[in-house]
């Protein structure tokens, strides 16, 4: 007789197949990732037949493997007959509203669905944190809050580190959703967004797709915010949407907003004021001197440079934190009176593109290859589509990324599945967009490969 398999066993099996994390799992079914770690592990199994159901349809199961986990987790299910429970803890009811959300209120639990980003420490922003924690405790008073700052200035970092801040504080929220208006990670079955915006329709979507509301993707946008009010207006969540500047309708997108807020709340990031009532803005401006030099020391300690002269970089380059996280990472492998030099030689309001035409000089055709690669999968891709396009070996590609962000033209991110997938800034992508894209022969063949004259 062939023993029966372990619940645990096809659960990992499944997760491993779909390339999925217990993290992503959790998720979905709106338990703390713990609970799937002991199912994955063999401590305990399911307790309620909804979740398993949910399980398998999550998993995307063929009938055989549905069946499989079924049986495994205590459902016997025969073809044409309802199913039946052969175990007396598993509960048939429906989950309850208490029910989901009871694991989801540990802190830990909620910041899990932020994105991850590795070695990132904030200077000269507290008090802007503080700020921001302050208003997401009043959402009677603030129930929608705007940073806003120009390109490279920590929007996104310092939204997240708000976030993970005030979550310490354990507020009575059921759970905390985050979008990304700009185009998500690519992966080898193909780009999830080819447009250069998501639409306000599109991200009203994926909204109501985070919140488990499955039907708002159906109906038309007004009954899709009726739907999302609906969950929104009776239980408190957080939402974050970054990048809002590139919804194309944001200006729309806002008023929206009125209708889903109270008790939920929601913080934006964007380039551009969103000057409209019931918006609270919060403005990020440059670092000022001594903490711009505490970052440029900071960076310089982690690559091991030395002689960087943090004042002079400051007066050359202003406190914006990816230009000077760019400068310091050139001075790894140039001198860094060169690195200064070269910058000077353009104007103030050249600086990017000189600190990026120097940076480009300096990279290998398997580096470059790989930025264009992140740059036309939408500015984010995962390790499989970076080797699917490339074609490179292992060894190229980690040592490639490994220069590529060293350099800081290549982040290191994980989303909020603890998917890894390598991202560039906006910046970086205008760079090969507008200058390199440009230094193309009049043939049509391309000289992206070559250095710098």
């Amino acid at each position: 007789m062939n023993e029966q398999p372990d619940f645990a066993d096809l659960l990992n099996h499944a997760l491993t197949a779909q390339d999925r994390s217990a993290a992503w799992l959790a998720a979905r079914l709106r338990v703390d990732r713990s609970t799937v770690t002991r199912w994955a592990t063999g401590t305990t199994k399911p307790g309620n037949i909804a979740v398993v159901f949910r399980l398998c349809d999550l998993l995307d199961l063929s009938d055989t493997a549905r069946q499989q986990m079924l049986s495994a987790a205590g459902v016997v299910y025969r073809d044409g007959r309802p199913p039946t429970v052969d175990r007396p803890d598993l509960a048939v009811q429906p989950l309850q509203p208490a029910e989901v959300s009871a694991d989801r209120s540990a802190p830990t639990a909620l910041a899990e669905q932020l994105p991850i980003v590795d070695s990132q420490k904030l200077f000269g922003v507290s008090s802007k944190i503080e700020e921001i924690t302050g208003y997401l405790d009043e959402p009677s008073n603030h129930p929608i809050v705007s940073i806003h700052g120009i390109g490279g200035i920590g929007k996104s970092a310092v939204a997240n580190q708000a976030v993970r801040d005030w979550l310490k504080s354990t507020p009575q929220i059921a759970g905390v959703v985050w979008i990304s208006a700009k185009q998500e990670a690519i992966t080898p079955t193909g780009p999830v967004a080819v447009g250069a915006h998501i639409d306000g329709e599109a991200l009203l979507n994926e909204l109501g797709l985070k919140l488990a509301l499955d039907a708002v993707v159906r109906v038309p946008r007004a009954q899709k915010v009726a739907l999302l009010a609906t969950k929104l207006r009776a239980t408190p969540f957080l939402v974050i949407i970054d990048n809002l500047e590139t919804v194309a309708e944001f200006q729309l997108i806002v008023p929206e907003l009125y209708r889903l807020v109270q008790p939920s709340r929601f913080l934006l990031t964007s380039r551009e004021h969103v000057d409209l009532p019931r918006v609270t803005p919060i403005m990020l401006e440059e670092l000022d001197g001594p903490s711009s030099v505490a970052l440029i020391e900071h960076v310089a300690v982690n690559l091991n440079v030395t002689h960087v002269q943090p004042e002079a970089i400051y007066h050359l380059v202003g406190g914006n934190p990816l230009a000077l996280h760019l400068t310091v990472g050139l001075m790894e492998w140039m001198p860094p009176n060169k690195v200064l030099e070269s910058i000077t030689k353009g104007s103030a309001s050249d600086i990017y593109r000189y600190i990026y035409l120097s940076s480009w000089s300096i990279l290998s055709d398997e580096e470059k290859a790989l930025l264009f690669a992140i740059q036309r999968a939408g500015d984010q891709a995962d390790w499989r589509w970076l080797a699917m396009m490339t074609d490179f070996s292992s060894e190229t590609m980690m040592s490639g990324l490994q220069r590529l962000m060293r350099l800081s033209l290549v982040q290191p991110r994980r989303d909020s599945d603890s998917r890894r997938y390598f991202a560039i800034h906006r910046l970086t992508s205008t760079f090969l967009r507008t200058e390199v894209l440009g230094w193309k022969s009049v043939d049509g063949s391309s000289r992206v490969g070559s250095s710098l004259p």
